[in-house]
């Protein structure tokens, strides 16, 4: 099931205040006052994925559309590691802000993407009701499947060791389209 299902109240403008929180002091002020009593600092799973060589868009009706989608095993070179958790600052940043607004006993979830969800969109370009390409392209490119799994995985660990370190208490691993 889609996250959205779950927090429907806190994703109706979603998007837009991702971007605010890429930008702007106070978009991740509103953001923490509406996390408050939700007890979670919710984060797209896909913005990780941008520092890692991926040309994200979240698109206005249309949802995540990735710009440079990895379709043969020559691509799979583009995903770079995430070495740089810093340019994924605005994420821990509302972290320790939402962990610093939050009595001691309320908990902080952080959350991102399992690889074979972020692979999923990395190859077909955004969301997919069949995800055809991305299963095509585990049988017919075993190999480079593999490395980038295991490129997401790494990223993935990272990422998530990062929002425990800015104050998340326990972190969350969602697998939207494996099966």
């Amino acid at each position: 099931m889609k996250l959205s299902r779950y927090f429907a109240e806190l994703l109706e403008n979603y998007h837009a205040e991702i971007e605010d929180l890429r930008h702007d002091s106070e978009g991740r002020d509103v953001l923490q006052s509406r996390l408050k009593d939700k007890r979670k600092a919710i984060k797209d799973l896909l913005p990780m994925l941008e520092p890692m060589g991926v040309d994200l868009e979240f698109a206005h009706g249309e949802g995540p559309v990735i710009h440079n989608p990895v379709r043969s095993p020559g691509y799979v070179g583009r995903v770079r590691e995430l070495d740089d958790i810093d340019r994924r600052g605005f994420v821990m940043d509302t972290v320790r802000a939402t962990r610093a607004g939050l009595d001691i006993s309320i908990p902080v979830i952080g959350f991102a993407g399992a690889p074979f969800t972020l692979a999923g969109y990395c190859i077909e370009g955004g969301t997919s009701k069949s995800w055809l390409l991305t299963k095509s392209f585990m049988y017919q490119h075993e190999s480079a499947w593999h490395d980038l799994m295991d490129r997401l995985a790494r990223g993935v660990s990272r990422y998530l060791v990062a929002q425990v370190d800015a104050g998340a208490e326990v972190v969350q691993l969602f697998d939207s389209w494996v099966g």
